[in-house]
């Protein structure tokens, strides 16, 4: 769906790489026994460029992250000067500010104030020509959070044409060039990675791979059960590990099991993103 992430990446000891490599592969393999899911993983260090991938480039539904496409195009317009931060929209019966409504969609999973940008910024036309010019073309926006619920009323699966689409690759793409600044202002881009900086202390999938006080800015998807198949369990996030950013993407889909085992195989990734960037194989 994508073009490789990089041209090139740094090549860390040979040895070393093949045993992180066996230890990513070993994760992939065993989501696969234990769900029946499959697991697309980027592990991308931006200071060096190691790069570990594993399914990146294939589709799998975006759930959650789809909220990253609909504030992406909110603080690109918002960079135009075609949308204001403190100009009032409608959520619900009431009203909210741009600038609330993008805290709390991208903090708080609130679901009505995601749909409230998603017609605010002109809905899924407009979402998708955002990305294509800022170049995820893995991307694809085809509903808004109603949808999606209308899709799980209907039992209209992802593989039944439900859900929104997008490659490992590309949500990675998105976070390292917002963590870059080559995709908003500053101002945009430090009011996006800070309310991806989730301080509500539930640590669960990537957050419980990674060692306490561990910066890590990221946003997760869930998507429900159809029988005993959950479509979507996903984390993706930015990782400040020994002062440096690292961009963590982990997508489980179709799996079976409980929501713990789904997220223990997300934590499972972030170990090995911890162990591929701070130089230690544990």
């Amino acid at each position: 769906m994508v073009a490789p992430i990089v041209a090139q990446v740094s090549q860390a000891p040979v040895s070393e790489r093949a045993m992180l490599g066996e230890r990513i592969d070993g994760i992939v393999r065993g989501a696969q026994i234990t769900t029946g899911g499959d697991l697309g993983i980027v592990i991308w260090d931006m200071e060096t460029d190691v790069l570990f991938e594993r399914h990146s480039d294939e589709a799998f539904p975006l759930a959650g992250l789809m909220r990253l496409a609909v504030a992406l195009a909110a603080y690109r317009a918002v960079d135009a000067g075609t949308l204001a931060l403190d100009a009032p929209i409608a959520e619900g019966p009431g009203s909210i500010t741009v600038g609330d409504a993008l805290a709390r969609s991208l903090s708080l999973d609130d679901r009505s104030a995601t749909d409230a940008l998603y017609r605010t910024v002109g809905g899924t036309d407009a979402i998708d020509a955002t990305l294509r010019a800022a170049g995820f073309d893995g991307m694809l926006i085809r509903t808004d959070e109603a949808g999606l619920g209308l899709d799980e009323s209907a039992k209209r699966s992802f593989a039944k044409g439900g859900d929104n689409a997008g490659s490992p690759a590309a949500v990675a793409l998105l976070l390292a060039e917002l963590a870059r600044g080559e995709i908003l202002s500053d101002a945009s881009r430090r009011a996006f990675i800070g309310a991806l900086v989730h301080a509500s202390g539930d640590v669960r999938r990537l957050a419980a791979g990674l060692p306490p006080g561990t910066r890590l800015a990221h946003i997760s998807g869930t998507s429900p059960r159809f029988g005993d198949v959950r479509d979507a369990c996903n984390d993706a996030g930015i990782a400040q590990i020994n002062g440096r950013n690292v961009v963590i993407v982990a997508m489980l889909a179709h799996a079976r099991g409980t929501r713990e085992q789904c997220d223990a195989i997300l934590a499972r990734v972030a170990r090995a993103a911890w162990a591929a960037s701070a130089g230690v194989i544990p």
